[in-house]
């Protein structure tokens, strides 16, 4: 697949060669799962089970990410599958009414191909779905990627009230990291607006 640049030049998508086809289909499988079809082929998203945290910590060390206060307690994490191999995760961490995205990866070699901002829209979708009225994170470098969901830098304030017991928010309190955060927010509207 050839990829179209602004300037008129073509670059190759990153992803083809190892077999990557972008399409315009998404839905859930018999058994529950969804399979994101929306922006690539061939890539599943399953939700961690007990027993399976050890793989979302891996793929986070290999992105050079922290895997201090990953847990399943108040929680979701979802891996993507690609031919199977696990590209990439995500998780949320659940509040009253709110939730945290954290430990969002995809692994180098798969960067740059829609598999982040895939497991982004999947992890909005589902803080949707349960209700959420808004969804917070912890950046310091990639507020930009953010912004391009509606995410708004806020006081760091702002997401520890929102949010004080999550797991993310106790560490960084507990490590001394939290002062240093940026805290991002995006308001999830209702269903039906």
């Amino acid at each position: 697949m050839v990829e179209p640049r602004r300037n008129g030049c073509v670059r190759r998508s990153r992803l083809h060669r190892v077999g990557f086809e972008k399409k315009v289909v998404c839905e859930w499988s018999r058994d529950g799962e969804f399979n994101v079809n929306a922006l690539i082929q061939n890539l599943q998203i399953h939700r961690v089970e007990q027993g399976q945290l050890e793989r979302v910590k891996a793929i986070l060390e290999r992105c050079e990410m922290y895997i201090t206060s990953i847990t399943l307690e108040g929680s979701c994490y979802w891996l993507a599958h690609f031919d199977g191999l696990e590209v990439g995760c995500i998780g949320l961490e659940h509040g009253t009414g709110a939730s945290l995205i954290r430990s969002a990866a995809v692994l180098p070699e798969f960067r740059s191909s829609g598999i982040g901002r895939t497991l982004t829209l999947f992890a909005l979708e589902q803080a949707h779905l349960r209700g959420d009225r808004a969804v917070y994170l912890f950046t310091s470098d990639m507020g930009p990627y953010w912004q391009r969901f509606g995410f708004v830098e806020v006081p760091l304030e702002t997401l520890v009230q929102a949010l004080p017991d999550v797991s993310q928010v106790q560490s960084g309190m507990c490590m001394g990291w939290l002062e240093q955060s940026r805290a991002w927010k995006k308001t999830l509207e209702p269903r039906g607006v």
